[in-house]
């Protein structure tokens, strides 16, 4: 999505929109225009600029913490190899 030039901002916040479309239960994300995906999907979900990678660590690790996310779960983690989402996808992995 970092190529969408012009269109960013827009195309965060229809991918908001098809979360809640699509009843997406949560969604967290990082990153430029999270907040155009916020205005897309205002519930359900939490948004961190790109420079606040351990407050989303922190909140996935407390969203795990509470219960909401046990064995079975599908879960998918999308971001850009720059923000290094896989150290996400291995803590997952990990628990669940």
């Amino acid at each position: 999505m970092l190529e969408l030039g012009e269109y960013a901002a827009q195309e965060h916040f229809n991918l908001g929109k098809m979360c809640v479309d699509n009843k997406i239960d949560y969604a967290f994300f990082i990153g430029d225009n999270c907040e155009e995906f916020k205005k897309g999907m205002p519930e359900n979900s939490s948004v961190f600029a790109k420079d606040e990678r351990e407050k989303l660590e922190n909140a996935i690790k407390e969203f795990v913490k509470n219960g909401k996310i046990k064995t079975g779960d599908a879960v998918l983690v999308k971001g850009s190899r720059g923000m290094k989402m896989e150290q996400f996808y291995e803590y997952l992995k990990s628990i669940i």
